[in-house]
């Protein structure tokens, strides 16, 4: 059941990135060997089923932030934390669940927003390898109810 509900989970993580917005793919940034991915995302884009296996909730004024960490090309662990900010300057901070199938090595955060909020992120990712520098990725999104 375990690789089932992997795929599940995968398939619906890519989902919001054909989806969502067309121009706007989910991004990487790159910090010498370390490459950070970051996808959010309305968490009305995971499956019900998915979403019941992983204990998240899916509402339609609620993202998702899809954080991977990799080092020359392999999954690591990292320590993220991260805040996500309206353009009044309210801020939410985003708790990030790590999320470990082996091969595939990420973190989720739940977030919430109001239709057609744009949202600014800023995430600082300090791998548990190499010298224990943070690393700090900073984007914006405009998030609509689904």
């Amino acid at each position: 059941m375990r690789p089932v509900r992997s795929y599940l989970l995968f398939l619906s993580l890519l989902l919001p990135l054909n989806t969502a917005v067309a121009s706007e793919p989910a991004s990487t940034k790159r910090f010498g060997d370390y490459v950070i991915h970051y996808s959010p995302f309305n968490s009305t884009f995971v499956t019900p089923q998915v979403a019941k296996s992983y204990a998240l909730t899916r509402d339609k004024r609620t993202g998702l932030v899809n954080i991977a960490v990799h080092y020359k090309g392999k999954p690591v662990k990292a320590d993220i934390k991260g805040e996500a900010a309206n353009l009044l300057q309210q801020k939410e901070a985003l708790t990030f669940r790590l999320i470990d199938e082996g091969e595939a090595v990420y973190y989720l955060a739940p977030f919430r927003f109001t239709n057609e909020e744009l949202l600014r992120f800023t995430v600082t990712v300090t791998p548990e390898q190499g010298d224990g520098s943070p690393m700090t990725v900073r984007f914006s999104r405009k998030f609509y109810e689904g």
